[in-house]
Parts: structure tokens; sequence; C-alpha cells
């Protein structure tokens, strides 16, 4: 999970969340991210509902758009 500052920057953004963002970006389903990062497809749900909370992302597309405006990927 991203730790953000108080003005909703991001203040470090793990590997792991950016890789899953770029996929995301991509296209890619969670399936997709599962086997391409090697971990869990509930570990990958859990992860990119956490990243798109964050980024206050209603659908994934969404998610992409904003990490890229925010310049997280």
């Amino acid at each position: 999970m991203p730790e953000l500052e108080a003005n909703g920057d991001v203040a470090e953004l793990r590997a792991p969340d950016r890789d899953i963002l770029m996929l995301l970006a991509g296209g890619a389903t969670d399936d997709m991210i599962s086997r391409r990062l090697r971990i869990s497809p509930r570990t990958t749900q859990r992860r990119v509902r956490a990243l798109m909370d964050a980024l206050g992302a209603q659908t994934r597309f969404q998610a992409g758009v904003q990490a890229a405006r925010r310049r997280w990927i």
C-alpha cells in the first residue's frame, strides 16, 4: 500500500505496487497480474482495491489514469 502525504501525493510507492499500476494501465486482468508478479489472485485483488482507493478511482481504467497523472508510474 502506498504511503500518502497530507496533500495526497505519494510519499513512497513500493515496487510491486508500481508494477501493479503499470500492468493495470496496460489493461491487464487480475489473473494476468497474478501470473506476471507471481502472487496469489486474492493478494492481487486486495492490492488493486487498495491502490484504487488510494487514487480515488472507481474503475481500473481511472486508477491507471490517476496513477499517470500523479506520476506514480
